[in-house]
């Protein structure tokens, strides 16, 4: 009976008490709980030694390539300084070829040209006007102008006046019609001279001269007589212009090649 109460007291004082057991088992979750979280701290600091394993790659990849890029600037610097030095070069040279050029080279003996005035009155004769239009004035102009549907050229005109053989340009010692072969009945038909002020204005009345030929003078003034007169334009030139443009009609009509054609001051011809 002694023997077994023994016993069982020697059992109870090996078991331990329940508070260090609850203690234990909080101590063991403690620890679980900060296993864990040493684990995921671990994969973290992992993550961020990839990253910098990966950034220091970066980096020297950049570097390689910054070391690159300034070769590159360098050498094309040093080629761009080389090619200045070469230009800045370049004028001294000319410079002293064409100081050897100028000294072999003498200035030649042009004999005093006196060139004949080429004065561009920009005037425009009008042949064709039946004798019962009154002189020329601004309702003239005007219907003519009408005719050929240019009346902005109406401002353009400095002055008309009517035509004679053989009448002298104010501005000019003489000025002759283009037109050759032209012989007025003075019974029945005028000429007008228009002066506009530019050669682009001139040149557009003129431009009209096809329309014009085809129109009746009795539908452009407005007359009852029965008239198959038709208006024609011609320029009026400086006599050396007008021997040119002779010359130019007598190779037309010796090689029957197309008219001479006038344009400002110049001639086109197909010879």
């Amino acid at each position: 009976m002694t023997s077994h109460i023994s016993k069982n007291a020697s059992d109870a004082n090996l078991t331990p008490p329940d508070w260090f057991i609850e203690f234990e088992v909080n101590m063991n979750a403690n620890f679980d709980r900060l296993l864990d979280r040493m684990a995921v701290i671990n994969e973290r600091l992992d993550k961020v030694a990839q990253k910098q394993f990966k950034q220091g790659a970066d980096i020297m990849q950049n570097s390689r390539s910054v070391t690159q890029v300034d070769k590159r600037v360098s050498g094309e610097l040093n080629e761009l300084r080389r090619r200045q030095d070469e230009s800045s070069e370049i004028p001294s040279e000319l410079q002293e070829r064409m100081t050897v050029f100028a000294s072999t080279v003498g200035d030649a003996d042009v004999p005093p040209t006196f060139p004949t005035p080429m004065v561009n009155s920009c005037n425009v004769r009008v042949t064709g006007t039946p004798a019962s239009v009154s002189a020329p004035s601004i309702t003239t102009t005007k219907s003519i102008l009408k005719a050929l549907q240019l009346e902005r050229l109406t401002p353009h005109i400095i002055s008309m006046r009517p035509w004679t053989a053989g009448r002298a340009d104010p501005s000019n010692n003489s000025s002759i019609s283009a037109t050759t072969g032209v012989r007025l009945d003075a019974r029945r038909e005028r000429a007008i001279v228009f002066r506009l002020e530019s050669p682009i204005a001139r040149q557009t009345f003129l431009a009209a001269a096809p329309s014009l030929r085809s129109m009746k003078a009795s539908s452009i003034f407005a007359l009852h007589e029965d008239t198959t007169s038709q208006l024609n334009l011609s320029p009026l030139l400086p006599p050396a212009q007008y021997r040119l443009h002779q010359k130019c009609w007598a190779i037309r009509k010796e090689k029957r090649i197309p008219n001479p054609v006038i344009r400002d001051m110049r001639r086109f011809s197909a010879h």
